[in-house]
């Protein structure tokens, strides 16, 4: 249910529906970063009202991604869990962020957060 929560919102923003690929052991890690690591919980309390919230913005960072796609993170829905949990449980993410450092600075420049 949740993964399909999430390709469905990604589905809103993104302009290709065939670049979408899930990441399942990135999600699960996501995931964890919530309290109590509940897949529902996280989207229910946090997740869903956060991409409510910010709708205006994804739709600008994935107008930018149509036109320059070499990001790939945003070619996956869990791109979403990172861009909330970059805003909002920046120290986390980065401590447990399974991938390169350059990762997370390129969510900082597409999200205008700090990292």
């Amino acid at each position: 249910m949740f993964r399909r929560r999430l390709r469905h919102a990604l589905s809103t923003v993104h302009h290709d529906a065939g670049r979408i690929h899930h990441d399942d052991a990135l999600r699960e890690i996501l995931v964890a970063l919530y309290p109590g690591g509940e897949p529902d919980r996280a989207w229910s309390e946090f997740v869903g009202p956060y991409l409510c919230e910010q709708r205006a913005g994804l739709l600008n960072v994935w107008r930018e991604h149509r036109e320059d796609t070499s990001f790939t993170l945003l070619d996956r829905p869990e791109a979403l869990l990172v861009l909330e949990r970059a805003e909002r449980d920046r120290e986390r993410l980065r401590r447990t962020w399974p991938g390169p450092p350059s990762v997370l600075v390129r969510v900082s420049d597409v999200w205008g957060v700090p990292l």
